[in-house]
């Protein structure tokens, strides 16, 4: 079970990531050099050399790009829900009625 929560994060991770750094690529494109979005991608600490227009068209893309990771969440989490329903069981059997059953 712990493998799988850990398995699951990182999937999430890796889904939010392309999110984040598709939305800076093609959303900065014309407003930041392609340096620029590289170090970026790299830390944020290099806004503090971005002007203020720069800085505010870095936020709104950030925005967006959590907009569209949530969206995201919340369809897995629908579909997850939907994939539970088919699981429910009214009267689901014993952990000592499973073992019986094995022996």
């Amino acid at each position: 079970m712990a493998q799988s929560r850990i398995l699951g994060g990182n999937i999430g991770l890796a889904i939010a990531t392309v999110i984040q750094n598709t939305k800076l690529a093609s959303e900065l494109r014309g407003i930041l050099s392609p340096s620029q979005i590289a170090d970026l991608r790299q830390s944020l600490d290099a806004i503090e050399k971005f002007t203020p227009a720069e800085v505010s068209a870095v936020a709104g893309v950030f925005q967006d790009a959590f907009i569209a990771q949530i969206e995201v969440c919340v369809v897995l989490a629908g579909i997850c829900l939907l994939l539970c329903a088919f699981i429910f069981a009214r009267k689901p059997p014993s952990f000592a009625a499973m073992a019986a059953k094995k022996e």
